[in-house]
């Protein structure tokens, strides 16, 4: 048996329950792929991107990643900190004067650490400036897709273009991702789509209209972007890569990698829970 081999039968081996899980969950369809030191071991798909039409997803299928979007947004802001537009605690009101909560630690303090980390202490809804705080500033996790909104203004204001042309400019066009879209518009002129699903209690699949996020649509840094197993392969293969140099020579730059400033990005701002082991928020990552 090759090491290939060895590789392909230690994945294979959940593959009933990974089904099993579907089943029980009703999760209409969902694309696997697993790499390690830049070579990829295993994808795998199971279910169908479309129930109703019996077609199955593959390694190429554009699914929506949701919450898994922020982390290519405070990946973007590490750019521009890169770049010298601005520091990781550089108040947000200096960015945009616009930002002007009624609490004054967090008008004056609140920076770009504080929103990606979901650290602010603010209550999801409604809009930013009329948040309360229900906890201390920076005492507790509590998730808030706010702030990445606020970080998604940020990298427009400072860069001079869209969130999505951004993205696209300085990441995955660089990483050659052209399975990965922000709207679904540009999803219309692509095929192998997934369609959306919700689940009824007796876990079947019920088909949904897919989400209308956008570039300008609220919370779309916190979660708008589409992409395939293949693309997010190529992107965490470099990433894996780029945070292994940086954290390794204390650089915020690596050769031929797009992703700057990871050995912050990827490190603990907030604890998410008290354990034994390690469980806390970075900027964009959850560490478990």
């Amino acid at each position: 048996m090759t090491p290939n081999d060895l590789s392909l039968s230690i994945f294979q081996g959940p593959e009933p329950a990974i089904q099993q899980i579907c089943t029980i969950c009703g999760v209409a369809g969902v694309s696997i792929g697993v790499a390690q030191r830049g070579d990829v071991l295993y994808k795998q798909s199971f279910g169908f991107r479309d129930v109703e039409s019996g077609l199955k997803g593959d390694d190429d299928t554009i699914y929506y990643l949701g919450s898994m979007t922020k982390g290519f947004t405070a990946e973007a802001v590490g750019i521009l900190v890169e770049q010298g537009k601005l520091k990781w605690t550089t108040p947000v009101k200096d960015v945009l004067p616009e930002f002007q909560p009624d609490d004054t630690t967090i008008r004056n303090q609140f920076n770009m650490v504080d929103l990606l980390s979901h650290r602010t202490g603010l209550e999801p809804l409604p809009t930013i400036n009329q948040l309360r705080a229900v906890t201390a500033f920076r005492a507790e996790y509590r998730y808030n897709n706010w702030g990445f909104e606020v970080a998604g203004r940020v990298i427009e204001k400072l860069s001079g273009l869209s969130f999505w042309q951004f993205l696209s400019t300085n990441i995955f066009q660089p990483l050659g991702m052209a399975r990965t879209f922000n709207n679904n518009s540009e999803c219309h002129g692509a095929d192998n789509v997934a369609k959306g699903y919700m689940t009824f209690d007796d876990a079947s699949p019920c088909q949904v209209p897919r989400p209308h996020m956008a570039d300008g649509t609220l919370v779309n840094p916190a979660g708008g972007i589409q992409s395939s197993v293949n693309d997010l392969l190529k992107y965490y293969m470099v990433l894996l890569k780029t945070a292994s140099h940086q954290f390794e020579t204390g650089k915020t730059s690596s050769p031929g990698s797009p992703l700057k400033q990871l050995n912050q990005v990827l490190s603990t701002n907030i604890k998410t829970a008290p354990r034994l082991r390690e469980q806390s928020y970075a900027m964009g990552w959850a560490r478990v």
